[in-house]
């Protein structure tokens, strides 16, 4: 680092701030030039006006609010409201924007004031030190950044893509189901003979209706007090938090470990492979199966467990079926009346379910299972950008990693 050079960003950038800009100028005033303001959704843009009061390359920053110290790189013509601070360089042969923009969302936070309003105002920001390289560094930096950037998004738009394309396979397999030739039915619009009426709609004519009772060995509840038996190891204690929307797997962010009493009532909610958990207070009928080779496992109290004959339904599509569109809906309509939202054991008793023939069960839950791994993997794959853009932040942005191997792995071979 001994070639970087020091300076304040004042000293580096023409400081500035944008104007109030109201919804009325944005409604009276329509065109095609963005207006950044404080949130981070949508790249900061609140809108389009027909003027535009900066053009060119800027470094822009949110000044106040719970957005403090939010850093964005800007091109164009744009507008920016009254809550933006804005930087355009002294000097643009000595300073990159793309880079600047990079270096200053990892120094502006531990500068941000939480004292009332959080802010980091045009005074503080402009006394920050910078180390920087010289411009051809600051380019080759930003646009190994810039690459990463790219990827990233194009991997959230994969996530998004697969999503919309679960759902669509969701309510096509669990109103439609798979024929005996492995294809889907046709739709009851061309082909209504293959279906019947039922309490839960439209479904195709082998398939039976049944409550959770009666395709269940055992239909419970955590007990309370669990507080007592924590531990620092041993069984996981599944609470609402280790179950999600977003598929019927656990998750394990957050994890705590009981070692329960040996009498009856500690061990009536150990879990079992292919158990049925239902969210019975606060967040409603959250849906998670416990899979194969699991371990020792309790839920709390505010978790119902559906132990399910296996020899009849398949857990796993139960619970693809529970976690639908459609069962959500009538699950949201059985909340107790009372002060507090919840359901209880008699109501998830009752809950109606469909039953195709085992294997249609079986094949419904496989497609479902491979459409969350493909999300998984995208997911895992986008951490994995993700973290390696942090890393290459913290690394490039203080010079622990040179980038001059880096510009000679872009040379081309003799």
């Amino acid at each position: 680092m001994s070639d970087w050079m020091q300076s304040t960003v004042e000293e580096l950038f023409r400081m500035g701030r944008g104007r109030v800009i109201s919804g009325i100028e944005i409604s009276n005033n329509p065109g095609y030039h963005p207006v950044y303001s404080s949130q981070t959704s949508d790249n900061g843009c609140m809108g389009f006006i027909s003027t535009f009061d900066f053009e060119g390359e800027f470094v822009t920053w949110t000044t106040d609010g719970a957005n403090a110290g939010t850093v964005f790189y800007r091109d164009g013509q744009f507008n920016c409201t009254n809550v933006c601070g804005t930087l355009k360089a002294k000097n643009e042969n000595t300073v990159d924007h793309r880079f600047f923009a990079s270096l200053l969302s990892i120094l502006t936070k531990r500068h941000v004031s939480y004292i009332g309003n959080p802010k980091l105002m045009n005074g503080v920001m402009g006394k920050i030190h910078v180390y920087y390289p010289r411009i051809e560094q600051q380019r080759k930096i930003a646009q190994i950044l810039d690459t990463l950037d790219t990827t990233i998004r194009k991997t959230e738009a994969i996530i998004e893509k697969l999503k919309q394309i679960k759902q669509g396979l969701l309510h096509d397999l669990l109103t439609r189901g798979i024929a005996a030739n492995g294809e889907l039915r046709p739709p009851y619009e061309q082909a209504p003979h293959l279906y019947k009426e039922s309490p839960l709609g439209w479904i195709p004519k082998e398939w039976d209706l049944a409550s959770l009772e009666s395709i269940s060995s055992a239909v419970t509840s955590g007990s309370r007090n669990w507080a007592l038996y924590y531990a620092d190891s041993g069984a996981l204690f599944i609470r609402i938090g280790n179950l999600t929307r977003e598929h019927i797997n656990l998750r394990f962010d957050s994890i705590i470990y009981a070692n329960p009493p040996r009498y009856a009532d500690g061990q009536r909610t150990k879990l079992e492979a292919g158990d049925l958990l239902i969210s019975i207070t606060a967040d409603l009928g959250i849906v998670g199966v416990v899979s194969e080779g699991f371990g020792d496992a309790y839920i709390n109290q505010h978790i119902a467990m559906v132990r399910l004959n296996q020899d009849y339904v398949n857990s796993r599509f139960i619970g693809h079926y529970l976690a639908g569109t459609h069962a959500q809906q009538n699950i949201s309509q059985l909340n107790d009346s009372g002060a507090k939202a919840g359901l209880n054991l008699p109501t998830i008793r009752n809950i109606q379910v469909v039953v195709p023939n085992r294997t249609e069960q079986y094949g419904i839950a496989l497609r479902l299972d491979e459409a969350d791994l493909r999300i998984k993997n995208a997911r895992t794959e986008l951490a994995k950008l993700q973290n390696t853009k942090a890393g290459l932040i913290d690394d490039l942005l203080t010079g622990r990693v040179r980038v001059t191997p880096l510009l000679q792995q872009d040379k081309p071979h003799d």
